[in-house]
């Protein structure tokens, strides 16, 4: 059963993501959504949009469609139905992702005191 929620309020979220069993994104354009890394963070396959921002945030760890045909998104949705293992691999593959998209504070702040550094010397 493929349900389309809308809109939901922020506060509700994490009950949404426990409560599926993967996030389907047939977008035509996104700058950027958060909710590739949410769905990682909560142990969801992905299926989505074969274009270039899905693949800079999710890498290799979904399974893309053309989202103009609705045959590739059928098949999408059967191709991971049929098979747990492929899931599996998603989910985890998605949690490594999710790992290399975010820093730790140490790296963070090292990188800012590099770069503070940079601009003291060239003033």
């Amino acid at each position: 059963m493929i349900e389309n929620i809308g809109p939901i309020h922020q506060e509700s979220l994490g009950a949404y993501f426990r409560n599926m069993d993967a996030l389907i994104m047939p977008t035509l354009l996104e700058s950027f959504s958060g909710s590739y890394l949410e769905a990682m963070h909560f142990g969801l396959p992905i299926l989505t949009s074969d274009l270039d921002f899905a693949h800079e945030v999710c890498g290799e760890s979904v399974i893309y469609f053309d989202p103009w045909n609705v045959e590739t998104i059928k098949d999408a949705i059967l191709k991971l139905k049929s098979n747990p293992k492929l899931a599996q691999d998603l989910i985890v593959g998605g949690k490594m992702q999710l790992q290399s998209k975010f820093q730790s504070w140490g790296d963070i702040t090292k990188c800012l005191l590099k770069n503070l550094h940079e601009i003291a010397v060239l003033k």
